[in-house]
């Protein structure tokens, strides 16, 4: 046999007899599906020898050998013999293999039996993962055979019709042309008749899509099957009518076969009862077998009825059915099944939603046929992106596309249902296999539609081998096995603990602490820079060993390390470096001490350098390798098995560096352990630490995981007073989580509300004392990652626009709840840039982009020309709240044509926190992290109490009525006093000044009250304010103690000067009882000749309501000695703020006050210094330096 030539092999028995030229035969076999096929003789009773070869193809014709057994080792199966072949190798359906087979025993002679199986496809990529005391098992399955996946889905009724005609259109026209008569033509005729009939007139309408008519005839014929009317085939044109008189009963409608006759469609109209249409079908549904049926008179004749029920999908054939009845009391046929499969289910005839259709030929009365289409997988998946098709559906279907077939009821040709199609291998039963040790492998179980499987309770550090077979469901043959799989489980062990773990409290603040899970192992780091005493170096070098952190040269380049390290650099020194011995001191294993040396080194091997770890046992005097490193690229930690000298009490180990007589490189090592050792445990621990918090609530304990974190310390802030009771866990790679530390009970209380400022400092200065102090807990204050002066400034040097920012988060803010940031401070450095200030509120953890999402408050933008270049300026923003569960960021936006714009102060740079920018990529970035720049930006935010109430009416004058005395414009909401007094007037922008060419531009806004004297001929004074009373201020009560703040600008101009006389003007605040009675009054300095003309000057004065008071003036007084006293002034902006008593809404209210006096005397009140103010006095003049002062501050 040759195998151009092969023998046919079948599937089961294959007789190879008769001699071969060559020593064997060549059989053939083509595979029917994807799966495994084998090839063997190893069975019961068979004691021949044979060999075999498997090919993809013939060999001559290039086919390459993918199997091939000799000797099976099947004696356990032949009963004896175990020289069997057996091959199994995975087969493609379609392609065809080449078997060749050798009698050895025999050679030349045969017969014997071969068999051939197949068997479907095995897992494949089997592999374990290692667990403790389990191991993890995982494959991949081969999908069960399924045709071939169709790219388009069914038909489309559009698409058939087309078809057609490009057929109809190829073929010569045959038939002659019979005239067709109009539906017109039959109504002119019959209305030219006189009506004397007792019969009814009906016309039989047929209508062509095409235009070219149809070719066969149509009948109408009677009860008894007696044709009353034929229409003859062959008219053309789009319609043809046939009239006839018809008595009562039941009579059907049917057609002769012709070509495209669905483009045909026709009626029966009754003329006698109006033009009605009493049957209506298509030509190809209407057939002498199943003709249509209509009815003159009151008559019952046969109807079909279509529906459609049980949607079903088909995985292996890609195929969707449905099954349509007609349950009528005729047949019917030749229409279309339109499906719906990502769409609604439409109802009406010849809608364009459907998605692909079927066609019914016929259907019986009372009977059920089954149609469907293909390529449903691809078109769904194309259709809904749903990976393979799977996926749960409502599948629809319209029956009677066209409404060809007139039915008994119309209403029921639409169904839909609910399918889903999940993939097979969700079906697959997967069989898993175990063997222990050289035992068989044995059944532990079966999963279904999973690759994965665990196998428990398994002895740590045995090997384990598995394989795994698959079959289609669970009647279904079971593929052959996998390739196995090997591995070994971890064993079980108790997970060392944090230990000492401990917690104290501060106010809220709680600070826990814990030692190293680790434990600590003392190695040798060289950190003091020197060769450590009681180590050694012998050298034929000039250099040898030494210490360093840098001990890179021209040619051999030394990664960074663990600061400093030993190194022997033979590319340095270029001279006899093949003896450079580093030894450590003696040690006694004797002792029990672990027989383990560890080490990290750098050593690459480069210009034929060598390392060598030896021992010696004699003092030094001679020295045994017990291991030569091996090349690596960076540094490596190496182990060195010492047990050899476990019975050694004098131990030295040297590192040997070796340059090999020749220019080559060098070694270095680094925290070098000998003579002890860590529990391998802990080369599973991932470094981190899991925190929890445990509460009792009466009988109830719950267990609350509150943090996660690779420090050895935490704080956390509670808000509530109370025990808290915390404990810690490691946490390890494989392992999971140790048992919790022990517990720390911590006892948190409120911080006292009156808690005095703290480290008060009074420095001497001649007469003057400077008084500083840190404020108590909860106030004004600064937030701020900048520390140092400002040292450097970032920028691209030319245009740019980026925005940079500084992040509190969570307990750093919970001093601030509440407070409001109204302040950001900043160090520019582009006096041509601008500069925008921002405050952000953001979930912790979110990286808060779009920055627009987060942004809580906005400053104006400042340009760089109104700012300090290069030191701090403090720019205002709207007051934002804090609240301390949010992370609070804050900083700016800045647009430069150049420059570095951004300033920033020293190192270390606190990443992510400190130094956050944006600009230069979509996120929030770290400076440090990013780019290597070791800065803080120089900015801060200044966090303060709520901002005060501003109360008075239009406080700029901006809103006027017109007019007092016919001519003067008066704001709104304010009084005058004298009432309707002629001197003053709300001038707006523009206004001329009194004698002058120049007109008015006001502080702010349009407009600004102008003011002068009443030239009555007497002293006099005239005022504008406002009055208040308790229920005006918007609060519930106007207490006593209530601070009010009043200011306002002040301007005379030059060409009508208050400075021509002696005129002045204040800001005032009276107080009145409830019968107007006067009780008291506070004033600003006075506004007059002594300040500059033409500018603007503030003016500023604080008052305390007093007992009794009920009404409070608010305003501005100007005062005239006597008519000769001239000029006017002008006032803007007149604001008076709330400085509410020692608490309001429960917002804590803190006041620095200063006092001083003699030793041994009693406190005076000094200052009362408003807390936005800062923490510093300023320098107060003593009268008497000889006297002793003591200060504190409350």
């Amino acid at each position: 046999d040759f195998c151009d030539v092969p023998i046919t092999a079948v599937l089961d028995s294959n007789a190879a007899s008769g001699p071969s030229a060559y020593g064997g035969q060549w059989f053939s076999y083509t595979a029917v599906s994807t799966g495994f096929l084998t090839a063997t003789t190893c069975y019961a009773g068979q004691m021949e020898d044979t060999d075999l070869y498997v090919y993809d193809g013939c060999p001559t014709a290039g086919g390459v050998l993918i199997a091939e057994s000799d000797d099976e080792m099947c004696d356990d199966i032949t009963g004896g013999n175990p020289y069997g072949s057996e091959a199994t190798f995975v087969s493609d359906s379609g392609s065809t293999y080449w078997f060749y087979w050798a009698d050895t025993w025999n050679y030349y002679q045969m017969p014997f039996t071969w068999l051939l199986n197949s068997s479907p496809p095995a897992p494949y990529n089997l592999t374990t993962t290692v667990g403790v005391e389990e191991l993890g098992l995982s494959w991949s399955a081969y999908p069960p055979d399924m045709t071939s996946r169709m790219m388009s889905i069914g038909n489309n009724v559009q698409e058939d019709y087309e078809a057609s005609l490009v057929k109809k259109a190829n073929l010569p026209a045959t038939q002659t042309a019979t005239p067709s008569v109009t539906m017109q033509e039959v109504q002119r005729k019959y209305d030219s008749q006189p009506q004397t009939r007792d019969d009814a007139i009906v016309v039989l309408q047929l209508y062509d899509s095409y235009g070219d008519g149809y070719g066969g005839s149509g009948y109408i014929a009677d009860s008894t099957g007696t044709v009353v009317l034929t229409a003859p085939g062959g008219w053309t044109g789009t319609e043809s009518a046939w009239p006839v008189s018809l008595a009562e009963g039941v009579y059907t409608v049917y057609f002769d076969y012709a070509s495209w006759g669905y483009e045909t469609t026709w009626e029966v109209i009754n003329f006698t009862d109006g033009n009605v249409v009493i049957a209506s079908g298509g030509v190809p549904s209407a057939t002498a077998t199943s003709p249509g049926y209509f009815a003159i008179g009151d008559y019952d004749y046969p109807h079909a009825d279509l529906s459609a029920s049980n949607i079903a999908f088909d995985y292996y054939s890609d195929e969707i059915t449905v099954d349509i009845t007609n349950s009528g009391t005729v047949g019917t046929g030749l229409f279309y099944v339109t499906y719906y499969l990502t769409v609604e289910v439409a109802s009406e005839c010849g809608n364009s939603t459907y998605q692909f259709s079927s066609y019914v030929s016929s259907v019986n009365a009372d009977s059920t046929v089954t149609t469907g289409g293909t390529g449903i997988l691809a078109f769904l998946e194309a259709s809904t992106g749903n990976v393979g098709g799977f996926g749960s559906y409502t599948f629809g279907v319209m029956v009677d596309w066209g409404c060809a077939v007139g039915e008994s009821n119309e209403m029921n040709n639409t169904y839909s249902q609910a399918v889903s199609i999940v993939n097979p291998v969700e079906q697959i039963v997967f069989d898993i296999y175990r063997q222990t040790g050289d035992a068989d492998f044995d059944s532990i179980g079966t999963v279904t539609g999973q690759i994965s499987y665990l196998d428990t309770e398994l002895v740590g550090d045995q090997i384990y081998g598995y394989k795994v077979n698959q079959a289609a469901n669970a009647a279904a043959v079971p593929s052959a096995m996998s390739v196995p799989a090997y591995g070994s489980p971890l064993p079980g062990v108790v997970l060392p603990v944090p230990q000492n773990l401990t917690g104290t409290s501060n106010g809220w603040h709680v600070e826990l602490m814990w030692d190293d899970v680790v434990p600590a192992v003392e190695g040798q780091g060289f950190e003091d820079g020197v060769i450590p005493q009681s180590w050694a170096t012998t050298t034929n070098s000039a250099v040898g060993w030494f210490i360093t952190d840098d001990a890179s040269s021209d040619y051999w380049a030394v990664p960074p390390g663990n600061g400093f390290y030993a190194a022997s650099n033979d590319d340095a020194a270029n001279d006899d470096g093949s003896m450079d011995y580093l030894i450590t001191p003696a040690v006694d294993f004797t002792t029990g001490l672990p027989t383990v040396l560890s080490f990290s080194s750098y050593f690459d091997g480069t210009y034929s350098q060598t390392a060598h770890v030896e021992v010696s046992t004699d003092g030094g005097a001679s020295f045994t390798e017990v291991l030569l490193v091996t090349p690596a690229a960076d540094w490596t930690t190496i182990n060195v098995d010492l047990s050899a000298y476990a019975a050694e009490s004098s131990v030295l180990v040297a590192f040997h560096s070796n340059d090999n007589g020749i220019w080559a490189s060098g070694w270095a090592v680094d925290d070098i352990v000998l003579g002890q050792t860590v529990d391998p445990i802990f080369s599973y621990y991932t470094g981190y630490y899991n925190l929890y918090r445990y509460n009792l609530d009466g009988a109830t304990a719950t267990t609350e995981l509150f943090a996660n974190t690779s420090n050895r310390s935490y704080s956390v802030y509670q808000t509530e007073p109370g025990t808290y009771t915390y404990a810690v866990t490691a946490l390890y790679e494989m392992y999971g989580e140790s048992e919790v530390s022990n517990t720390v009970d911590v006892v948190v209380t409120a911080p006292d509300p009156h808690e005095p400022p703290a480290n008060l400092i009074a420095d001497g200065m001649g007469n003057d004392v400077q008084l500083s102090w840190v404020p108590p807990f909860g106030g004004p204050d600064w937030l701020s990652h900048s520390e140092g002066d400002w040292v450097s400034a970032i920028g691209t040097d030319g245009p740019a626009e980026f925005s940079v920012a500084h992040r509190f988060a969570g307990g750093a803010l919970y001093a601030f709840d509440g407070m409001f940031v109204n302040q950001i401070k900043f160090v520019p450095n582009a006096a041509t840039a601008t500069y925008q200030p921002f405050v952000m509120q953001v979930p912790e953890g979110v990286n808060p982009v779009p920055i627009s999402e987060y942004l809580m408050s906005i400053g104006e933008p400042i340009p760089g020309s109104q700012l300090m270049m290069g030191q701090w300026n403090a720019v205002p923003v709207p007051p934002h709240q804090v609240d301390w569960n949010y992370e609070l960021w804050f900083g700016y936006h800045v647009v430069t044509p150049e420059g570095y714009p951004a300033g920033c102060t020293a190192g270390p740079a606190l990443q992510g926190y400190g130094d956050l920018i944006i600009g230069f990529s979509d996120d929030w970035i770290s400076m440090g992290a990013v780019y290597g720049l070791d800065y803080n930006w120089a900015l801060g935010a200044f966090v303060s109490y709520p901002p005060s109430v501003q109360v008075m009416m239009n406080p700029g004058f901006e809103e006027i009525w017109c007019c007092m005395n016919d001519w003067q414009n008066v704001a709104t909401g304010w009084s005058q006093w004298p009432i309707e007094n002629g001197s003053h007037f709300v001038a707006p922008t523009g206004d001329p000044i009194y004698g002058s060419s120049e007109t008015l531009v006001p502080f702010v806004g349009g407009y600004s009250l102008k003011m002068w004297g009443l030239y009555n001929g007497s002293a006099n004074t005239n005022a504008y304010y406002q009055t208040f009373t308790g229920e005006s201020w918007n609060h519930p009560i106007f207490p006593p103690g209530t601070g009010i703040s009043v200011d306002a600008e002040i301007m005379s101009h030059a060409d009508d000067w208050i400075g021509q006389g002696t005129n002045t003007v204040t800001l005032f605040l009276s107080y009145w009882d409830i019968n107007w009675g006067f009780i008291s009054r506070q004033d600003s300095p006075v506004f007059s000749a002594a300040d500059e003309a033409t500018v603007w000057h503030h003016r500023h004065v604080d008052g305390v309501v007093p007992e009794g008071a009920v009404y409070v003036n608010i305003g501005v007084e100007l005062s005239q000695a006597d008519g000769d006293q001239h000029g006017s002034a002008y006032i803007d902006n007149l604001t008076a703020h709330l400085v509410p008593p020692e608490s309001t809404g429960g917002n804590n209210v803190v006041a620095n006050t200063i006092q001083t006096g003699k030793v041994s005397s009693q406190f005076d009140l000094v200052d009362l210094i408003p807390t936005t103010n800062g923490m510093d006095l300023p320098i107060m003049e003593q009268a008497d330096r000889s006297m002793l002062l003591g200060y504190e501050v409350r």
